[in-house]
């Protein structure tokens, strides 16, 4: 009978709960430090896997909150005394998004890498490093945590934009961005843009491709959230189990 995700996240949590009590009752066990030197090299692997399982869901569930602030503009006299408008406050989101994408993608490296204890320090746990080590060849998280790459690949290079040369690179943003700032200027300079102008780009018109283009980017990071709950359900489905194998085989 196949063993489900609960039951595989049920033995890691026994498991994290039974080396706590054995760190607990050992004698030099102090309450006000840190007793990770307390553990057995068992326990330790228990500990390291579960820390990383953590902060993969936890990464998740920063993803469904991100498309739970987009939903809305909180308290927008607030912000727009701060000069966060409706744009500024999307793009800061999607920033966020593109960056928790890419570390649950390293999140996972380093979790294959503790779980079928190959070696490589944080540094050295690259995709190509992984990929080389007899240790992980034909290894089905390798082959998920893959195809979580291809899915994401335009998201993780934006990041990479993002990070290391400073782009956001969205056209409907930048020419919404554009339209609204003319008439937010001309408002508190008390300028008047004439009637042909706003013929010519009526603010309602600039509104209503505000709310559209807030209604896709609130589609888009939906979809991905749908899209990294499936993998890390496939991910952790596969090397739980493996997990469970190696601590009930443990040498």
């Amino acid at each position: 009978m196949e063993t489900t995700n609960f039951e595989l996240t049920r033995f890691l949590l026994n498991s994290v709960n039974n080396a706590q009590e054995e760190a607990v009752n050992h004698k030099d066990y102090n309450i006000l430090k840190n007793n990770f030197h307390l553990f057995s090299e068992k326990n330790k692997y228990i500990m390291n896997t579960f820390r990383y399982y953590n902060n993969i869901v936890d990464f998740n569930d920063d993803i469904k909150k991100v498309e739970i602030f987009l939903r809305r503009f909180p308290n927008s006299k607030f912000l727009n005394e701060n000069d966060i408008d409706n744009l500024t406050y999307i793009k800061y989101h999607m920033e966020v998004l593109f960056h928790k994408i890419h570390t649950i993608l390293e999140l996972k490296k380093l979790m294959i890498n503790e779980v079928y204890k190959v070696g490589f320090s944080e540094k050295e746990c690259t995709w190509e490093n992984l990929k080389k080590h007899s240790k992980l060849r034909s290894k089905v998280p390798m082959q998920i945590l893959d195809n979580y790459f291809k899915t994401f690949k335009h998201i993780i290079d934006l990041r990479h934009l993002n990070t290391h040369r400073g782009h956001y690179n969205d056209e409907k943003s930048i020419d919404i961005s554009a339209s609204l700032n003319i008439y937010k200027w001309a408002e508190k300079d008390g300028y008047n843009l004439g009637e042909n102008f706003k013929l010519m780009m009526p603010k309602f018109l600039i509104e209503y491709k505000l709310r559209e283009f807030k209604k896709e980017r609130v589609k888009f990071v939906k979809n991905a959230s749908i899209a990294t709950i499936y993998y890390k359900e496939e991910f952790f489905k596969y090397l739980l189990i493996d997990f469970k194998n190696n601590i009930e085989n443990w040498k």
